[in-house]
């Protein structure tokens, strides 16, 4: 089970993530603060525990990815959305 931490932060390397989208760090920073790219923060509990789950989504492709306590990857997916379900999950910020 996973509940939304506090902070919204990003919890890697902002390379590593922007590499995941095609962008540099760079691009990645401006689209953020734009409100472009959207990042949720979720901390894990019971047989989760230990670990972090980070959603990013810029546009219709969502990112998923399961971070350990040492800030590696356990397990990453991207997800294309279509049509209403991408302009819907950007208007729920």
């Amino acid at each position: 089970m996973f509940s939304a931490a506090t902070t919204n932060s990003l919890i890697l390397e902002i390379d590593d993530v922007a590499d995941r989208f095609g962008l540099t760090a760079k691009d990645f920073q401006k689209y953020r603060r734009l409100g472009l790219i959207l990042i949720s923060v979720e901390t894990g509990s019971n047989e989760h525990e230990g670990l972090t789950q980070l959603t990013c989504q810029f546009g219709n492709r969502v990112w998923h990815a399961l971070v350990g306590g040492d800030k590696r990857i356990v397990h990453e997916e991207i997800r294309y959305l279509r049509g209403k379900l991408s302009r819907e999950r950007r208007g729920a910020r």
